[in-house]
Parts: C-alpha cells; sequence; structure tokens
C-alpha cells in the first residue's frame, strides 16, 4: 500500500495479501486479488464493512531474465524482444 495513511507502517505490514509471485493470466482475476487484499491493509481493529479495495497501491515487478526495456516493452504490447 503507498498511501498518506500507511506511509509510517513498515513494509510487511502494507504488503497486500495474495498469492505471490503473481501469474498474470487473468487480468481481471488478479486485479480482484489485489483489491480484495489492499481492502484489509491498515484496517482499524474492529474497522466496520468491506474496507477501501480502491487505494493507492505500488507495484514492484521482478522479471530477472528481462532488462527493464525488454519488461517495459513487453507490458506496453505484449511483445517479447527477440535477442541474438
Amino acid at each position: 500500500m503507498e498511501s498518506r495513511d500507511t506511509s509510517a507502517l513498515p513494509e510487511e505490514q502494507r504488503r497486500i495479501e495474495a498469492a505471490y509471485p503473481l501469474v498474470i493470466e487473468d487480468v481481471d482475476a488478479v486485479r480482484r486479488q489485489l483489491s480484495a487484499g489492499q481492502a484489509r491493509v491498515a484496517r482499524a481493529p474492529g474497522a466496520k464493512g468491506a474496507g477501501n479495495r480502491t487505494k493507492r497501491i505500488r507495484l514492484l515487478v521482478r522479471a530477472p531474465l528481462w532488462s527493464p526495456s525488454d519488461l517495459g516493452r513487453y507490458l506496453e504490447s505484449g511483445e517479447v524482444a527477440e535477442h541474438e
């Protein structure tokens, strides 16, 4: 989570509960999983309701086999760069 209310919390308390690493085969399913997880972050004890599912988040992406430019190209276009 990346918000005014969570900025003072340690990273482990801001982490969204999800099955890591995320495998993105169904984008909508991943969005629902992250939305449900973020609603539980930084909730006051005994808070009522489902929580805020639309908080600002920061995604940290690790792609050890790709360079940053290759990853960016893939995320923008879905195309994988061919290397010689």
